[in-house]
Parts: structure tokens; sequence; C-alpha cells
């Protein structure tokens, strides 16, 4: 099953998710560089959105509104540093000091930071 068909809304009805729908139908065809951006703009846009909370009348616990969205974004997000991921998973060994060296030089050596 594919990224797409698991985890992105197949008729979006809020604005927020046809955008990001939109970015995600661009993955492909995108440089990396150019996804960032793209998902950097709609985090800036749909912060707030993507950040409300609704209470549970019947626990009175809060969750997100919008948990759906979040969560594609997540995934979006996750499938940009899944390179770096793969790199800290090679050796079971890994301190932790080796594992932050191997995210910094990840991140330099791909314009992150």
């Amino acid at each position: 099953m594919s990224l797409k068909s698991r985890y992105i809304i197949k008729r979006p009805k809020l604005q927020a998710s046809k955008n990001i729908q939109k970015i995600m139908y661009r993955l492909k065809e995108t440089s990396k560089k150019n996804f960032t951006k793209k998902l950097d703009e709609w985090y800036k846009i749909y912060k707030l959105f993507t950040e409300e909370k609704s209470i549970n009348s019947d626990t009175n616990k809060y969750h997100f509104t919008h948990y759906k969205v979040k969560e594609h974004t997540n995934i979006l997000d996750s499938e940009t540093f899944k390179p770096m991921k793969s790199l800290l998973n090679m050796h079971i060994g890994f301190t932790k000091s080796l594992k932050l060296k191997i995210v910094y030089e990840y991140l330099i050596n791909h314009n992150k930071i």
C-alpha cells in the first residue's frame, strides 16, 4: 500500500487538507529543497489550525481537533528525513553522542541548517 493511499484523504473537504494533498501529489516531481519550502509554508499558514484542540465531553480530555491533517503532515515530514533515519539505524551500538553527530552532519550536508 502506498504512502498516498494509506495516509492522505481521497476527497478532502478542508482547505488545509486540499493544500497538503497538492503538495503530496507533486512530491515525485519536485526537488527536496522545493518540497521542504512548500511544506514549511504550509506549516506557517496552518500552524494554529493544526494545533487547535477540542475537549471530549465524556472524558474531559483535550485532543487535536484536526488530528488527521496533523498526522498527514507528520508522515510527509518524516519521509523527508528517511535517509537520515536509516543512517541512525545502521548500527544498534551507536551512542547518543554519535547519533547527534550523525544528525548534525546530515543536516549540514543537506542544507537543513
